[in-house]
């Protein structure tokens, strides 16, 4: 119960700031709904205009989407938490449906604990891998071509920008501006025309696919504190003391204030107004594989008995 509280706690203040807070709380910046002249708060945020028409370096810093979330990874710890946590909930009921010791459901649920959550991660390192390999050279092929073609380069939007329902005179003045910016205009190529998400860096695969690991190990193993504490209990008092209820209960119950918990979470980083409304709809989700894994492991078990 400690650790719950624990873990929820912690969440909600590493997500403390919401995306649907962030959007109200830039919409009134935006407005100037903080008293600051509007030449201030432009002039906090964009870089000077150019004096010449020649082509000019962009800042290097990349600058954060206004309603970007700033805690990196939260879908690879939510994802990786829900997943564990699922799996390990039907392992659990599904071994006491069919009858097995808690020994038994102790030891396969974290043999397959420990093989789910490595195979997850490296599976998340690798696909991850793959985009940002895919974003890097895409990124110097834009980049390549704008200071080789430049002129080729300015039509291709400017023609992207006519099918966006920009008139023509516009289209050409908006691509003159934002090309004399080598990176911003680049970087914006990348996002509007080829709709290709900007390199994360060489280290995110690897994190992501950390995070993924070791969140599903984290969260898939709270449903078998039960079993564990009911193992221990027959291990020091006696064979007695198993008490399947007992190690369901608890594993019921931690699953369900966990499920709650991420989805609130998951709710508050994608930008939801209702998080508790989703978070009882993870709820819901989590007790009905719970009674689908119950139900079938006794039907099996049945029918394989006959």
């Amino acid at each position: 119960g400690m650790l719950l509280v624990l873990v929820a706690f912690g969440g909600y203040c590493w997500l403390d700031y919401g995306r649907a807070e962030l959007a109200d709380s830039y919409r009134n910046r935006s407005h100037y709904g903080d008293e600051v002249a509007p030449s201030e708060f432009c002039e906090a945020r964009a870089p000077s205009p150019p004096r010449t028409d020649e082509l000019q370096p962009a800042p290097s810093p990349a600058l954060q989407p206004a309603l970007q979330v700033n805690r990196q990874y939260v879908a690879e710890v939510v994802s990786g938490g829900l997943n564990g946590l699922l799996m390990m909930i039907a392992t659990v009921l599904g071994g006491i449906g069919a009858d097995l010791s808690g020994r038994s459901i102790f030891a396969m649920g974290s043999a397959s604990l420990a093989a789910y959550s490595l195979s997850a991660g490296f599976g998340t390192f690798l696909i991850e891998s793959v985009r940002e390999e895919f974003s890097v050279a895409q990124l110097a092929e834009e980049r390549s071509e704008v200071q080789q073609v430049p002129e080729e380069e300015m039509k291709e939007m400017i023609c992207h920008y006519r099918k966006r329902g920009i008139s023509k005179d516009d289209a050409q003045t908006v691509a003159s501006v934002l090309s004399r910016y080598e990176t911003f205009w680049v970087e914006h190529m990348m996002s509007e025309e080829l709709g290709v998400p900007l390199p994360r860096g060489a280290e995110a695969p690897i994190i992501s696919g950390l995070a993924t690991s070791a969140s599903l190990l984290f969260f898939g193993a709270l449903p078998l504190l039960g079993v564990a504490s009911s193992v221990a209990l027959s291990r020091w008092r006696g064979p007695q003391w198993y008490r399947p209820q007992f190690s369901t209960s608890v594993s019921l119950a931690l699953s369900a204030g966990v499920l709650l918990l991420l989805g609130v979470l998951l709710s508050r980083a994608a930008g939801s107004r209702a998080p508790c409304i989703n978070g009882l709809l993870m709820l819901i989700n989590g007790c009905a594989a719970s009674l689908l894994s119950f139900w079938l492991s006794q039907v099996l078990t049945a029918l394989s008995h006959r």
